[in-house]
């Protein structure tokens, strides 16, 4: 596993906490990048041209996601579907009825 990818998966992990982690607080990048400065620091201490062209490529797949993620819950709004709250997330235990 590159440099990157290991950054990039302990980013992932930060983000993944649960939903209702996330909704029922106000997140930021600022708290994320605190969380993951040190696996940032382990990165820039020794990373190659391959790492940063992975993190390139994981940021322009992330804007394009975000993007189309967007447009989805516009038409979602002007089809009638009903958007999710921050109690539609905390309602949600991960277990299935």
């Amino acid at each position: 596993m590159t440099k990157a990818s290991k950054f990039m998966k302990r980013l992932d992990r930060v983000l993944d906490k649960s939903c209702n982690e996330f909704h029922e607080r106000d997140i930021d990048a600022p708290q994320v990048m605190h969380e993951v400065v040190d696996d940032l620091r382990k990165l820039l201490a020794k990373a190659s041209s391959a790492d940063w062209k992975e993190i390139y490529i994981e940021r322009d797949k992330a804007e394009i996601k975000t993007h189309v993620l967007n447009q989805a819950m516009e038409l979602g709004t002007h089809h009638g579907q009903p958007m999710p709250t921050s109690s539609t997330f905390a309602n949600q235990g991960g277990d299935s009825d």
